[in-house]
C-alpha cells in the first residue's frame, strides 16, 4: 500500500491500511485493496471535484449485528466455560481434569469475543460513504464507521462547494447544463431541479 501520493492529503484509511481516501488540488483519489491481511492488488479511482454530483452518509446496521454477534458468542462461551469449570470443581474424581481442559478454549473464545465486542462498541455505528458522479456511485470502502464519515462529509462539503464555481461551467455543460450544489446533508442536488420545483410550487 502506497504510503504517499505528491499533491495529495490523506482523508481517511481503510482497515489494515488496505483501502484509502487521498484529496488533490483537482479531485479525489480512492485506493481499494484486495488480499488476506496484506493488499496484493491495488486499484485507482479518481473522481475529479467538479464532475461530483453528491457526497452522502448512509447508516448501516453491521455494526449492531455484529455486537449481537459478538454479545452472544461471549454469553453462550462464557456460560460452558464457568458450567465446566463448576463441574469440575464440584464433581471431582477423574473427570475433574476434563472439565478443566474443557473451559480453557471455551474461556478464551469468551475472551476474544468480549475484546471484539468491546472494540466494535468503541468504533461506534458503521455506515457507507458514497461519491456520486453523472455515471455511477461509488461506495468507498476505507470510511465505514459513523462518526468518521461526518467529519469527512464536513471537510469535503466546502471543497465540494468551491468546485462547484465559474470555472467548472464548461464541464458540467458536457454534462447536461446542469449545475449542483452540496446541501447540509452533503447530498449533492440540481439547481435546474430545485427552479422547476420552485415553480411547480408557484403555479398552486
Amino acid at each position: 500500500m502506497k504510503r504517499r501520493f505528491d499533491d495529495y492529503t490523506r482523508l481517511a484509511r481503510g482497515l489494515f491500511g488496505a483501502s484509502s481516501l487521498w484529496l488533490g488540488p483537482r479531485d479525489i483519489l480512492s485506493v481499494r485493496g484486495s488480499g488476506v491481511l496484506l493488499p496484493f492488488v491495488e486499484e485507482y479511482c479518481r473522481f475529479e471535484l467538479d464532475r461530483i454530483r453528491s457526497a452522502a452518509v448512509v447508516k448501516t446496521r453491521t455494526g449492531l449485528v455484529l455486537n449481537l454477534i459478538y454479545g452472544g458468542l461471549a454469553l453462550l462461551m462464557g456460560g460452558l466455560g464457568g458450567a465446566a469449570v463448576w463441574q469440575g470443581m464440584t464433581g471431582g474424581g477423574t473427570a475433574e481434569p476434563f472439565f478443566y481442559a474443557l473451559a480453557v478454549p471455551l474461556l478464551l473464545v469468551t475472551t476474544v469475543a468480549v475484546a471484539l465486542f468491546i472494540i466494535n462498541f468503541a468504533l461506534g455505528p458503521t455506515c457507507h460513504f458514497q461519491l456520486q458522479t453523472a455515471t455511477r456511485v461509488e461506495r468507498l470502502r476505507s470510511v465505514r464507521r459513523l462518526r468518521p464519515a461526518r467529519r469527512l462529509l464536513t471537510r469535503l462539503t466546502p471543497v465540494l462547494l468551491a468546485a462547484q464555481g465559474p470555472e467548472s461551467e464548461g464541464r458540467r455543460s458536457e454534462d447536461g447544463g446542469q449545475q449542483s450544489t452540496v446541501s447540509g446533508q452533503g447530498s449533492v442536488r440540481s439547481d435546474r431541479s430545485d427552479r422547476s420545483d420552485r415553480s411547480d410550487r408557484s403555479d398552486q
